[in-house]
């Protein structure tokens, strides 16, 4: 059974077709039967996980979406147009064409050189590198600049706190996130038990589920050594940062993997991009520049800046800290990044 790509999906079928359901139609038309003596026209030929399929029919869904019924090709009919299934769906020649023959002592062919040149290469670029290569502009290069600045530190400040809001539901604690801060108030250890029910709960409903029954049952043994101490309120002054980490990394993969509109891809890799670029100069200069570290010592918007109660509950120098987060933005968004780009969409 092949493999679905992005948000695309498989419903299950009782015969030998496939059907991959999609948000968006694809390309593809389907096989077309005028009347019983006229030939058959084949649907689009797909080549999917390297097998070759024939497009049946494709049906709007009731409920929104798309659906593509599938089949193994026919080998009766002769393939015109072949679609490469993850690869943005646009056909390719089924037949090659002769070239004419080239004399021996014809001189070499010069390559195309300046703007020309310019513009074949990128067309050789895949989407993917294409939509980084335009997001590392406004994002690294001009990122200081308004309106870019404006819209990078936006989705900082709105990451940020809704991950130190999501920690504190998580252990019991009352909050809400405002523009530049959260509010949050005091723990209630009965929500707190109730949240460890229910991790418990789904440890032991998903015990027999790969990777979902390693994770649960670590969440539910080191949730009340956590929930039920003081660590839960370094994990809250920590949730701001590794929502920022997360979320650089999602954006990074949702840009490069999949079916993506053109237009969409260079979005995510701005703001993954910005994230990583931020934090690794803010962290990076606290962690190298005495400078730096006096301004992170003594500008707040409110209080202390989260790495600074951290260090103070945990013992941990600031620069330490501030090192091992620079690290940390620099490795796990640009790790997954690369990953992503090793696989075939």
């Amino acid at each position: 059974m092949p493999r679905p790509l992005g948000r695309d999906r498989l419903e299950p079928t009782t015969d030998e077709t496939i059907v991959l359901l999609s948000l968006r139609p694809k390309p593809w038309s389907g096989r077309e039967e005028v009347s019983p003596r006229a030939p058959v026209l084949p649907g689009t030929a797909v080549r999917w996980d390297g097998e070759l399929y024939e497009v049946l029919r494709v049906e709007p869904r009731a409920g929104g979406g798309f659906r593509h019924v599938l089949a193994h090709w026919d080998d009766r009919y002769l393939v015109r147009t072949l679609v490469e299934y993850g690869n943005g769906g646009d056909p390719q020649p089924a037949v090659a064409i002769d070239e004419a023959p080239v004399p021996e002592d014809a001189p070499p062919a010069e390559p195309p050189a300046g703007p020309a040149a310019a513009a074949k290469g990128w067309r050789a670029l895949s989407p993917a590198l294409r939509a980084l290569a335009v997001a590392f502009v406004p994002s690294i290069l001009l990122g200081w600049f308004f309106p870019f600045r404006v819209m990078g530190e936006g989705i900082s400040f709105l990451i940020h706190e809704l991950g130190h809001t999501l920690v504190a539901w998580f252990f019991g604690c009352s909050a809400m996130p405002a523009i530049v801060m959260t509010i949050v108030f005091e723990q209630s250890r009965v929500f707190a038990a109730l949240v460890w029910g229910g991790l418990v709960f789904l440890a032991v409903k998903y015990r027999r589920a790969p990777r979902w029954n390693v994770g649960l049952a670590v969440l539910a043994v080191l949730y009340p050594l956590v929930a039920f101490t003081q660590a839960y309120v370094a994990a809250f002054d920590l949730g701001g940062h590794l929502a920022e980490v997360a979320f650089a990394t999602w954006a990074f993969h949702r840009a490069v993997r999949g079916e993506r509109p053109e237009w969409e891809r260079p979005v995510w890799a701005f703001f993954a991009f910005y994230l990583v670029a931020r934090n690794v100069k803010l962290f990076g200069g606290v962690a190298l520049s005495a400078a730096a570290r006096t301004d992170y010592l003594t500008i707040a918007i409110t209080g202390q800046n989260d790495l600074v109660k951290l260090a103070e509950r945990t013992g941990v120098a600031l620069t330490a800290l501030a090192a091992m987060t620079a690290i940390v933005f620099l490795v796990v968004p640009l790790g997954v990044l690369a990953l992503a780009l090793r696989k075939p969409e």
